[in-house]
């Protein structure tokens, strides 16, 4: 974790006062999603705490496992929208997160054929009057 944000860590984290990587920061969305369900506050780096590091590292290699598969975007989406996410390993996660992906692709295709539309039109042509045009008329 980091005091600026990199290419890497570009995420805000709560819990380290500095940045973090994309996998971290989907672990701390679900930490506290289970310190909420357990009714318990997360320390500063609590990922040092005993009760709490076993936990982290696991959910880190899920987050990892998934940030490789799909897009940033589609990942934090699903978490948003599904407050109830304790754990990365759940079976019906990845398929929400494969849905929102194919939302979010389907979202970006029309945008992309507007703009292509709009760029592939000719600019009309102008004429250029300058001195030697007048002198050849």
């Amino acid at each position: 974790m980091t005091s600026k944000p990199t290419d890497k860590s570009k995420y805000y984290s709560k819990y380290s006062q500095g940045y973090c990587t994309l996998a971290q920061y989907i672990v701390e969305l679900v930490c506290e999603n289970k310190a909420r369900k357990e009714k318990k506050d997360l320390p500063i780096k609590f990922w040092n705490r005993p009760e709490w590091s076993n936990y982290f590292r696991g959910q880190i290699r899920a987050a990892n496992s998934l940030v490789k598969k799909y897009s940033s975007k589609a990942i934090l989406a699903t978490l948003e929208k599904n407050h109830y996410v304790y754990s990365l390993r759940g079976k019906w996660l990845e398929p929400k997160i494969k849905q929102e992906e194919n939302n979010l692709i389907k979202d970006v295709q029309p945008a992309q054929l507007q703009m292509a539309s709009t760029v592939s039109q000719p600019r009309p042509q102008q004429s250029v009057h300058n001195i030697l045009d007048l002198l050849e008329e």
